[in-house]
Protein backbone atom coordinates (compact mmCIF):
# COMPACT_ATOMS: atom_id res chain seq x y z
CA UNK A 1 0.00 0.00 0.00
CA UNK A 2 1.01 3.62 -0.45
CA UNK A 3 0.08 5.48 2.77
CA UNK A 4 0.40 8.92 1.12
CA UNK A 5 -2.10 8.01 -1.64
CA UNK A 6 -4.41 6.28 0.87
CA UNK A 7 -4.47 9.42 3.02
CA UNK A 8 -4.94 11.83 0.10
CA UNK A 9 -7.85 9.80 -1.29
CA UNK A 10 -9.24 8.78 2.14
CA UNK A 11 -9.27 5.13 1.18
CA UNK A 12 -10.47 2.40 3.51
CA UNK A 13 -9.28 -1.20 3.59
CA UNK A 14 -11.22 -3.84 5.48
CA UNK A 15 -10.85 -7.56 5.56
CA UNK A 16 -9.26 -10.64 7.04
CA UNK A 17 -5.59 -11.61 6.95
CA UNK A 18 -4.53 -15.17 7.80
CA UNK A 19 -1.93 -15.44 10.55
CA UNK A 20 -0.16 -18.01 8.38
CA UNK A 21 1.11 -15.06 6.26
CA UNK A 22 2.81 -13.54 9.33
CA UNK A 23 5.97 -15.55 10.07
CA UNK A 24 6.97 -13.63 13.21
CA UNK A 25 3.54 -14.17 14.76
CA UNK A 26 3.49 -17.84 13.67
CA UNK A 27 6.70 -18.41 15.63
CA UNK A 28 4.88 -17.42 18.83
CA UNK A 29 1.35 -18.79 18.49
CA UNK A 30 0.17 -22.34 19.10
CA UNK A 31 -2.10 -22.58 16.04
CA UNK A 32 -1.45 -20.26 13.08
CA UNK A 33 -4.88 -21.06 11.65
CA UNK A 34 -6.53 -17.94 13.00
CA UNK A 35 -7.18 -14.73 11.07
CA UNK A 36 -6.78 -11.04 11.87
CA UNK A 37 -9.73 -8.78 11.19
CA UNK A 38 -8.48 -5.36 10.13
CA UNK A 39 -9.72 -1.94 9.19
CA UNK A 40 -7.32 0.67 7.84
CA UNK A 41 -8.37 4.20 6.87
CA UNK A 42 -6.18 6.81 5.23
CA UNK A 43 -6.80 10.44 6.11
CA UNK A 44 -5.12 13.81 6.53
CA UNK A 45 -5.05 15.57 9.89
CA UNK A 46 -5.50 19.34 10.39
CA UNK A 47 -1.75 19.87 9.87
CA UNK A 48 -1.84 18.01 6.54
CA UNK A 49 -0.05 14.89 7.82
CA UNK A 50 -0.80 11.62 6.02
CA UNK A 51 -2.31 9.25 8.57
CA UNK A 52 -3.27 5.61 8.65
CA UNK A 53 -5.88 4.99 11.32
CA UNK A 54 -6.44 1.34 11.97
CA UNK A 55 -7.99 -1.34 14.09
CA UNK A 56 -6.95 -4.98 14.46
CA UNK A 57 -8.89 -7.77 16.12
CA UNK A 58 -7.94 -11.39 16.55
CA UNK A 59 -8.06 -14.17 19.07
CA UNK A 60 -5.00 -16.38 19.01
CA UNK A 61 -3.79 -19.39 20.93
CA UNK A 62 -0.52 -19.08 22.85
CA UNK A 63 1.19 -21.26 25.46
CA UNK A 64 0.40 -20.40 29.08
CA UNK A 65 3.68 -19.91 30.91
CA UNK A 66 2.24 -21.33 34.16
CA UNK A 67 0.71 -24.61 33.01
CA UNK A 68 2.11 -24.87 29.45
CA UNK A 69 -1.40 -25.45 28.04
CA UNK A 70 -3.01 -23.37 25.30
CA UNK A 71 -4.49 -20.04 26.36
CA UNK A 72 -6.69 -17.81 24.20
CA UNK A 73 -5.33 -14.27 23.87
CA UNK A 74 -7.58 -11.58 22.45
CA UNK A 75 -6.14 -8.58 20.62
CA UNK A 76 -8.49 -5.67 20.02
CA UNK A 77 -6.43 -2.56 19.33
CA UNK A 78 -6.57 0.79 17.59
CA UNK A 79 -3.53 2.53 16.15
CA UNK A 80 -2.68 5.83 14.46
CA UNK A 81 0.36 5.97 12.19
CA UNK A 82 1.72 9.14 10.61
CA UNK A 83 3.77 8.81 7.43
CA UNK A 84 7.22 10.38 7.81
CA UNK A 85 10.34 10.35 5.64
CA UNK A 86 12.99 10.96 8.31
CA UNK A 87 13.78 10.52 11.99
CA UNK A 88 13.62 14.31 12.38
CA UNK A 89 10.01 14.35 11.14
CA UNK A 90 9.19 11.48 13.50
CA UNK A 91 10.56 13.42 16.48
CA UNK A 92 8.17 16.30 15.73
CA UNK A 93 5.01 14.16 15.73
CA UNK A 94 2.39 14.60 18.46
CA UNK A 95 2.34 11.84 21.09
CA UNK A 96 -0.90 10.31 19.80
CA UNK A 97 0.74 9.32 16.47
CA UNK A 98 3.29 6.58 15.90
CA UNK A 99 5.74 7.25 13.08
CA UNK A 100 5.59 5.15 9.93
CA UNK A 101 8.98 5.66 8.32
CA UNK A 102 8.58 5.53 4.54
CA UNK A 103 11.55 4.93 2.27
CA UNK A 104 11.24 7.35 -0.65
CA UNK A 105 9.33 5.89 -3.56
CA UNK A 106 8.49 2.59 -1.81
CA UNK A 107 5.20 1.12 -0.73
CA UNK A 108 4.53 -0.43 2.66
CA UNK A 109 3.66 -4.10 3.03
CA UNK A 110 0.15 -4.35 4.46
CA UNK A 111 0.89 -7.78 5.93
CA UNK A 112 4.04 -6.56 7.72
CA UNK A 113 2.23 -3.46 8.98
CA UNK A 114 -0.58 -5.53 10.51
CA UNK A 115 1.91 -8.12 11.80
CA UNK A 116 3.76 -5.34 13.63
CA UNK A 117 0.54 -4.18 15.30
CA UNK A 118 -0.36 -7.73 16.37
CA UNK A 119 3.12 -8.25 17.84
CA UNK A 120 3.01 -4.94 19.69
CA UNK A 121 -0.28 -5.91 21.33
CA UNK A 122 0.67 -9.43 22.43
CA UNK A 123 1.20 -9.91 26.16
CA UNK A 124 4.81 -10.21 27.29
CA UNK A 125 3.90 -13.37 29.21
CA UNK A 126 0.83 -15.31 28.09
CA UNK A 127 -1.03 -17.00 30.93
CA UNK A 128 -4.48 -18.00 32.09
CA UNK A 129 -6.24 -16.20 34.89
CA UNK A 130 -5.22 -17.82 38.19
CA UNK A 131 -8.71 -19.28 38.68
CA UNK A 132 -8.64 -20.90 35.20
CA UNK A 133 -5.06 -22.18 35.15
CA UNK A 134 -4.31 -25.90 35.42
CA UNK A 135 -1.19 -25.12 37.47
CA UNK A 136 -2.96 -23.91 40.58
CA UNK A 137 -0.73 -22.13 43.06
CA UNK A 138 -2.77 -23.62 45.93
CA UNK A 139 -1.38 -27.08 45.19
CA UNK A 140 2.23 -26.00 45.10
CA UNK A 141 4.15 -26.48 48.34
CA UNK A 142 7.51 -24.93 48.91
CA UNK A 143 10.48 -26.62 50.54
CA UNK A 144 10.29 -24.18 53.43
CA UNK A 145 6.75 -25.30 54.38
CA UNK A 146 7.64 -28.82 55.48
CA UNK A 147 11.31 -28.40 56.30
CA UNK A 148 11.13 -25.38 58.61
CA UNK A 149 11.15 -27.57 61.74
CA UNK A 150 14.12 -29.69 60.60
CA UNK A 151 16.57 -26.85 60.00
CA UNK A 152 19.90 -27.36 61.74
CA UNK A 153 20.65 -24.44 64.03
CA UNK A 154 24.33 -24.60 65.06
CA UNK A 155 24.14 -21.92 67.77
CA UNK A 156 20.91 -23.10 69.40
CA UNK A 157 22.69 -24.41 72.52
CA UNK A 158 25.18 -21.56 72.82
CA UNK A 159 23.08 -19.62 75.32
CA UNK A 160 22.95 -22.66 77.64
CA UNK A 161 26.74 -23.12 77.46
CA UNK A 162 27.37 -19.48 78.25
CA UNK A 163 24.99 -19.63 81.23
CA UNK A 164 26.85 -22.68 82.69
CA UNK A 165 30.28 -21.11 82.29
CA UNK A 166 31.91 -20.20 85.59
CA UNK A 167 32.89 -16.57 85.92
Amino acid sequence: IDPIVMAAKTRVLEGLLPLARMPRVCAIVEQPLDTVKLRLRGTLDEAGRSLLLGHVYTQISMQCQRCLQAVAVQIDADFALAAVHSEQEAALLPDNYEPLLLPLGEDVSLVELIEDEVLLNLPIVARHEVSECAASTKDVSTAADGAADDVYQPFAGLADLLAKRPD
